[in-house]
Parts: C-alpha cells; sequence; structure tokens
C-alpha cells in the first residue's frame, strides 16, 4: 500500500483492510511516523547525491528497505549514478522510476538493485492505470 503524506488515520483505515501488506512511503514521512503502524515499511526518496541513500536509511533504521525513485508516477528516471554499489549498502534497495522494457536490463546492470519497479513503465499506451502484458512479457 502506498501513501504520499497522507495522515495516520488514512494509512490505518487502508490498512486494516490487509493486514500483511508492506507499506511505502513516498513523502516527507519521519521514521517514527513510519514505524508507528507497526508494519514493514519501504521509504521512497528522490535522490539528489549519492549520499542520499545511506542517509535514508540511518533516518529509518526499521524500514525494510529504501525506493530510490525518479519521482512518483511521473515515468521520469534519475540519474543511476547516484545509486550505491551493492557492497555498500546497508539496506536492500528498489529502484523505481523510468524503468520500462526498453531500460529494464540496463538499469539492473548498473545497479544491482534488489527489486525494480516498472508501474508506469509498463503501463498501456494512452492508459496509464493498466498494464500491458506485453510490455510485462518483454
Amino acid at each position: 500500500m502506498l501513501f504520499v503524506d497522507a495522515p495516520a488515520a488514512t494509512v490505518q483505515e487502508f490498512a486494516a483492510l490487509d493486514p500483511k501488506a508492506w507499506l511505502q512511503f513516498h513523502g516527507d514521512e519521519d521514521a517514527e511516523f513510519c514505524a508507528s503502524f507497526g508494519r514493514p515499511y519501504l521509504k521512497a526518496l528522490r535522490p539528489q547525491s549519492a549520499a542520499d541513500f545511506d542517509a535514508a536509511c540511518a533516518a529509518h533504521p526499521a524500514a525494510e528497505a529504501i525506493i530510490l525513485d525518479g519521482g512518483g508516477g511521473s515515468g521520469e528516471a534519475f540519474d543511476w549514478s547516484l545509486v550505491p554499489p551493492p557492497a555498500g549498502r546497508p539496506k536492500p534497495l528498489m529502484l523505481a522510476g523510468g524503468i520500462s522494457p526498453a531500460n529494464a536490463a540496463a538499469a539492473v546492470a548498473r545497479t544491482r538493485p534488489d527489486w525494480i519497479d516498472v508501474s508506469s513503465g509498463v503501463c498501456a499506451d494512452g492508459e496509464p492505470r493498466r498494464k500491458d502484458p506485453a510490455k510485462l512479457a518483454a
């Protein structure tokens, strides 16, 4: 379940719908807020420097992983040179933002993430809420 600066009551309401769901926070939520729901969570950020990943790991010690994203739902990639090498990562990394069948292999080869998020990159042309099976298969 993905939230962007949602009030605690909203997170609780939706989290109650699926007690096993992990929570994703894509706004300015602090670690205390994210951990307050007693659920595994992922914290997203738009990296501006190579130090941002480690800073996010330190700021969110209870996060299961950190998501580096080009910008929520924009379909824009960020500068992948900002992703730290796997050996130096204190937490798992999810790579998101602008990943599509055309660049997924390069994204994985360059960054070696633990997971990738291809959401907007596999949408049907002209239908941003529907996934294209052919793009998913690619």
